[in-house]
């Protein structure tokens, strides 16, 4: 029982000492030099911030674009496969994180900026004629094209997901 309390006290002693000073426990206390620190492993390499800004390739006005669909992936238990023909696809930025893509459908998706890159726009709901779920990803990979994904879950096929992959072109006006 004397052990037991015993070493509660030690414990809560080095408890006390982490907390009222800190660098004695810390590794920013190890020297950082080669030979004490990095070598024998205590202490880790911190990267560097990167200090390039990243590109950014949203238009900043109505474009018209050439998007050239790929064939329908499908996963699941699946009927007819969606493929969709060459279109025109306009895209209107809306604030600056959010912009307009208005393709063979007649209402427009408004897509919200990715938190990580500038160059990504989401958007996830109901489709433009309300038979199914889709969610839309597009990124900018450079000024004049785009590579855009969507994933489509109709009411009617509830278990099959269609992939579609759309590579978009600017048509300059």
């Amino acid at each position: 029982m004397r052990s037991i309390r015993f070493g509660i006290v030690i414990f809560c002693s080095v408890a006390i000492l982490a907390v009222a000073f800190p660098a004695l426990v810390t590794a920013d206390a190890v020297p950082n030099d080669s030979t004490a620190g990095a070598s024998s492993g205590l202490l880790a390499a911190t990267p560097e911030a990167s200090t390039t800004p990243v590109v950014q390739f949203v238009p900043t006005k109505r474009t018209w674009w050439q998007a050239a669909p790929e064939l329908d992936q499908q996963t699941g238990d699946c009927g007819v496969a969606v493929n969709y023909c060459p279109a025109m696809v306009i895209i209107t930025p809306r604030s600056r994180t959010s912009i307009y893509w208005r393709g063979q459908e007649l209402t427009p998706y408004a897509m919200f900026r990715s938190r990580t890159n500038p160059n990504i726009y989401s958007y996830a709901g109901l489709n433009a004629l309300r038979d199914g779920k889709i969610k839309l990803t597009l990124e900018f990979t450079s000024s004049t094209t785009w590579k855009a994904t969507q994933e489509l879950v109709l009411r009617r096929e509830p278990q099959c997901v269609h992939k579609l992959v759309f590579n978009g072109t600017f048509l300059p006006r």
